[in-house]
């Protein structure tokens, strides 16, 4: 029998993935970079590779802009106060307390070309635009340099959900940014078709602080080469409208399965296996990131990364 066919038939009888997928969807949710759900997976991914009985297993601490949504609110001040559900994208701006009040612009692309050709409908407007193709990221600061008002961006499909996602890098976006779902953004069409003119007002309160988060890293130590290293990884926070069990418990999760199956043929290991669960890759990266400034002199000896 193989080492591999060895490490096959014990993940096979033996997983425990879909055990840790429960406790990081299920029992801690939501585990938004900053938040106490955060804390309780870096607590619980730590344990995990302890109990996994790997040879080493540390917190590598960096620095973020933590982001916290406090009020989210969206109506049609046109259409007596009806409310549309939104939700603040990641380091928006806040509005002022009394909101941004103004007129819709339906925009295709919101780019830079779409931008200069509809300037005089945008400026002082809330652009409404669909997260897709143009990402939000760019949106953003073109919007802001054509004096749109703020940006709502809606899903390309149907589900009622609004997108999750964040509109700057580790510094507060160029102005208030959220999102609606798609079914409510074709009523914003409609409306306008039916009306002519259809007046939002958005209020945005979204804190963000400096604070502190973790890459977590276990090893298993190669028996002759373990100054050459065999990655994988997966990033273990999500957003906040949901548990986050595709994006990116399920990742996170294969992390542990490979370290927990590997550990049992430690033996086995000419090059050290490493293994990385990286914080705050949601707003930009910032996990991953740092991993490149801490491990610089170890890159060129990394011969295999694998991303869950």
């Amino acid at each position: 029998v193989t080492t591999e066919e060895r490490i096959l038939a014990d993940i096979e009888q033996n997983s425990e993935a879909w055990e840790n997928l429960l406790v990081l969807a299920d029992d801690i949710g939501m585990r938004v970079a900053g938040s106490l759900g955060e804390i309780q997976a870096r607590d619980f991914l730590l344990e995990t590779f302890h109990r996994y009985g790997l040879d080493e297993v540390r917190l590598e601490p960096f620095e973020h802009m933590a982001w916290e949504p406090r009020k989210e609110r969206l109506v049609i001040a046109s259409e007596g106060e009806r409310e549309i559900a939104c939700r603040c994208s990641a380091l928006s701006q806040s509005t002022p307390s009394e909101g941004v009040e103004g007129e819709l612009v339906f925009l295709e692309r919101c780019d830079a070309e779409e931008l200069e050709v509809r300037f005089a409908e945008v400026k002082g407007r809330i652009i409404v635009a669909p997260y897709s193709p143009f990402a939000r990221q760019l949106k953003t600061p073109l919007a802001a340099r054509y004096d749109a008002m703020a940006l709502l961006e809606y899903r390309n499909y149907a589900g009622q959900l609004q997108p999750a996602r964040t509109c700057a890098f580790q510094s507060y976006g160029d102005l208030p940014v959220a999102s609606i779902s798609f079914e409510d953004a074709e009523y914003l069409k409609r409306l306008q078709q039916r009306r002519g003119s259809v007046r939002l007002r958005l209020n945005l309160d979204s804190h963000v602080e400096r604070k502190e988060s973790w890459n977590i890293v276990g090893e298993l130590t190669g028996t002759e080469k373990p100054n050459e290293y065999l990655m994988i990884g997966g990033h273990y926070d999500s957003w906040h409208v949901g548990p986050g069990a595709i994006d990116n418990a399920s990742g996170v999760v294969a992390v542990l399965e490979a370290a927990r199956a590997l550990a049992a043929q430690r033996q086995q290991l000419k090059r050290t296996a490493r293994f990385v669960c990286f914080g705050v890759e949601e707003s930009g990266l910032v996990g991953a990131w740092a991993y490149t400034r801490d491990h610089a002199d170890e890159l060129d000896d990394t011969l295999l990364m694998v991303n869950n």
